[in-house]
């Protein structure tokens, strides 16, 4: 994506010029799946989540977050028992536990501008619909 300032601007006395990055903004966000489903109600997954770099304030003066990419894992299975549907989900994220700094806090005033990503988590999860 290009984010950035088309004009000139001055921002707490400051000239901010047009061509800086809008900070918050990733200069690139992509995603990508990859599903298989060995048997009926069985599909197995990853996913790679990619960040590009994102800048922390206006003048793009501070270092900005670095880009990552994260790789999540699923499982997830369904059965049908007449009315019944049973649902179970096992999914992984981060899997290699991967330190990245998931958001950043725009022009904040004390330098802090980093905050950290998730670590590896695991979820787990059961579902029940009954169809009338």
């Amino acid at each position: 994506m290009k984010a950035a300032y088309d004009e000139d601007f001055v921002s707490r006395g400051a000239r901010i010029p047009s061509g800086n990055r809008l900070p918050g903004v990733p200069q690139l966000a992509a995603y990508a799946e990859l599903a298989w489903q060995p048997v009926a109600d069985l599909t197995l997954a990853g996913e790679a989540v990619h960040r590009g770099k994102v800048h922390v304030n206006d003048a793009n003066d501070e270092r900005p977050a670095p880009a990552y990419t994260l790789l999540n894992l699923r499982v997830s299975a369904e059965q049908r028992h007449g009315a019944w549907t049973f649902g179970q989900l096992l999914r992984v994220d981060n899997v290699f536990d991967r330190r990245h700094v998931g958001s950043v806090i725009v022009g904040d005033g004390n330098g802090r501008f980093y905050e950290p990503g998730a670590g590896r988590s695991v979820y787990a999860g059961v579902r029940a619909g009954y169809g009338f």
